[in-house]
């Protein structure tokens, strides 16, 4: 119990690192979830950093383990790899992002970065000598220099990302459906054109993703602490203690009052120059003036309009 314990502790650590690494390492365009359609310019990097980091961790781990003596933990230290993919994968359910998620693909990298944690771990772990090379070993940075440059040569082709847009869709599609099962009636009565309407469905939308039924539900129990500020779907400042369906209320009068808002401002300039992609970023931004929040909540503005107009 106390080998699985421990573990399980540093296979939450690995997850913790491997996302950290990878948000901070935009130079080699680590793929991120988003509600944008793009192509990924670094697959060979996704793949090899996703499959290959939990491997490099466990053997750096088990390097730790036998210069402070406390081998008992090596048995075994594979399943990390395998908890950690566990751990991730029960965190995007959790999100909601269950639909935003290739899980073909994660089964592939969880099959080859497990198989291949269970290859290092019986054949280089266990031995304890290959953990500290000899001479002779250094030569074959010569052949890993070879890799790397195909490495990188290879991760410069480009390939279209339609299945992600493919999910994408389909999550928005999901979603919509159901919050305007859910909530029409009081965002009719809350709202006065069908724009306005869009709008508040794309900002549920958005606000859902980032903050899930499970995450607000820890900040109610939060609440009284001062150290939650925004509650409900629509993540609303407040003194007092709210529910859904009373931040949705809330929320539809703010973005009605920043709506107007950016007609007068629109009005004062009178200028013609405005686009409605001007206007609906503007009324996002006073929202959420959180970086890119605008541009992504446009999009998601623009694909429930087109749902809209096929019915």
């Amino acid at each position: 119990m106390e080998i699985f314990l421990i573990h399980f502790l540093l296979a939450f650590c690995l997850f913790f690192i491997v996302n950290f690494i990878g948000k901070e390492s935009s130079i080699n365009e680590y793929e991120q979830i988003s509600f944008f359609s793009r192509v990924d310019s670094a697959p060979l990097f996704n793949f090899i950093y996703r499959a290959f980091s939990p491997v490099v961790f466990i053997v750096l781990v088990s390097v730790l383990l036998y210069k402070f003596e406390y081998e008992k933990y090596i048995e075994d230290i594979y399943l990390i790899v395998i908890y950690q993919f566990i751990i991730r994968f029960l965190f995007n359910i959790f999100m909601g992002r269950r639909l935003l998620i290739n899980w073909k693909i994660q089964f592939v990298l969880f099959c080859t970065s497990s198989l291949l944690a269970y290859f290092v771990y019986i054949k280089f772990i266990l031995i304890k000598e290959f953990l500290f090379p000899s001479n002779e070993d250094i030569g074959s940075a010569i052949w890993l220099g070879i890799i790397a440059y195909l490495y990188k040569t290879f991760n410069n082709m480009n390939f279209s990302s339609v299945n992600s847009s493919k999910m994408q869709n389909k999550y928005i599609f999901d979603k919509y459906k159901c919050f305007k099962n859910s909530f029409e009636t009081i965002i009719d009565e809350n709202t006065n054109k069908k724009k306005q309407k869009y709008l508040v469905y794309a900002v549920l939308i958005m606000e859902n993703f980032n903050r899930p039924k499970f995450y607000r539900v820890i900040e109610n129990l939060l609440f009284s602490s001062g150290k939650v500020k925004t509650l409900g779907i629509m993540q609303i400042k407040t003194e007092n203690r709210i529910n859904d369906r009373e931040s949705i209320v809330l929320g539809c009068k703010k973005i009605v009052k920043d709506w107007k808002t950016v007609k007068a401002e629109e009005v004062k300039k009178e200028s013609n120059y405005y686009s409605e992609h001007w206007f609906i970023c503007n009324v996002l931004d006073k929202y959420n003036p959180s970086f890119n929040y605008g541009q992504e909540g446009y999009d998601i503005y623009n694909k429930i309009k087109d749902i809209e107009s096929e019915k």
